[in-house]
């Protein structure tokens, strides 16, 4: 799972208005990609101009207090929130992590919650759970859904100034997809979907 995303939501542009993206925190990604990549400078210097989210997961460093200070004035952070218990169940690629419960899970994301507070700032919920949830793989089993509502419950009382988003997968079951989606919006404040999140594929495959 990489750990920045370009924000391809076409809602989000809509919603934001004035306000831009903050761009002010490098991911190691890009640093990285720069120093063993000469040639491709060029490349990453145009692509350093895109606003870009910061994942907020429970596999490694935690970035948000580093995020949020340097995000400032009309500048509003973005975050993708990836950190379920058995997060990736089918492919197991992203599996590992801290939260091992629901009650880790509830923990975790108030932790973000209570720093983010009442400022402005675009989320972007659990790649790959809808898609995972729509197929009916492992998902349910895991109980990815009533995380979700938990996830979406906190960040709906405690971050009133938030444009909420989920991420919903390119290969997930349309029909099933919709049904989690009603039954998430239970849940509190969804503000739309994003797409491309954690896997790539053109404009033309995604309208296809």
């Amino acid at each position: 799972m990489k750990l920045l995303v370009p924000l391809f939501t076409l809602a989000l542009v809509e919603s934001i208005h004035a306000a831009s993206i903050c761009n002010a925190l490098i991911p190691y990604s890009w640093t990285q990609a720069a120093s063993s990549n000469p040639k491709l400078q060029g490349a990453l210097n145009e692509l350093s101009k895109n606003a870009v989210a910061t994942w907020y997961t429970d596999r490694g460093g935690d970035a948000i207090s580093d995020l949020l200070q340097k995000c400032s004035g009309s500048q509003v952070p973005s975050i993708v929130i990836y950190g379920l218990p058995n997060k990736d169940c089918a492919d197991g690629f992203s599996s590992s992590g801290n939260n091992k419960d629901a009650a880790m899970y509830k923990t975790w994301v108030q932790s973000l919650v209570s720093r983010v507070g009442s400022r402005e700032v675009v989320y972007v919920l659990e790649p790959d759970a809808i898609g995972l949830l729509s197929k009916d793989y492992c998902a349910k089993e895991n109980s990815y859904l009533d995380n979700l509502k938990v996830a979406l419950g906190l960040i709906s009382s405690g971050n009133p100034n938030a444009k909420v988003y989920v991420d919903v997968a390119s290969w997930a079951n349309v029909a099933e997809a919709t049904k989690v989606l009603n039954d998430l919006k239970t849940a509190g404040r969804l503000d739309g979907v994003t797409i491309n999140t954690s896997n790539y594929k053109t404009n033309a495959q995604l309208m296809s």
